[in-house]
């Protein structure tokens, strides 16, 4: 039977030495830089960002709205590569993200007003 992980980045490969060397099993690391609680909290913001509910959010994702809905609590793995297709949502996404550094990275937002006002 195959299995699939939801996430590369958020589990670690152990072997069983006592067993054959290529049975593995994998455990979730708790020390994440980036939870799926915080990744969920990007989708938040792209969303309310670009002026939309769940359930067209989720139209334009093509997604059930129940999925997002999980996918933003954090219960289900948030799909950002899903975000990034849609060039839409892509600023939004970077801004989410980009909030979420605290390694010196500041976000300023800045309005430039061309010809007269």
């Amino acid at each position: 039977m195959s299995r699939t992980l939801a996430s590369p980045t958020e589990y670690t490969l152990h072997v069983n030495r006592t067993e054959r060397a290529e049975t593995a099993k994998a455990v979730p690391v708790k020390d994440k830089e980036l939870t799926w609680q915080e990744l969920g909290e990007c989708l938040i913001f792209v969303r309310l960002s670009c002026g939309l509910g769940l359930k067209e959010f989720a139209a334009v994702l093509g997604r059930p709205y129940q999925q997002i809905q999980q996918q933003e609590s954090g219960r289900e793995r948030p799909q950002i590569e899903l975000l990034w297709m849609h060039e839409q949502f892509r600023r939004h996404l970077i801004i989410a993200m980009a909030k979420r550094c605290t390694n010196g990275v500041d976000v300023v937002t800045t309005i430039s007003v061309k010809g007269e006002v």
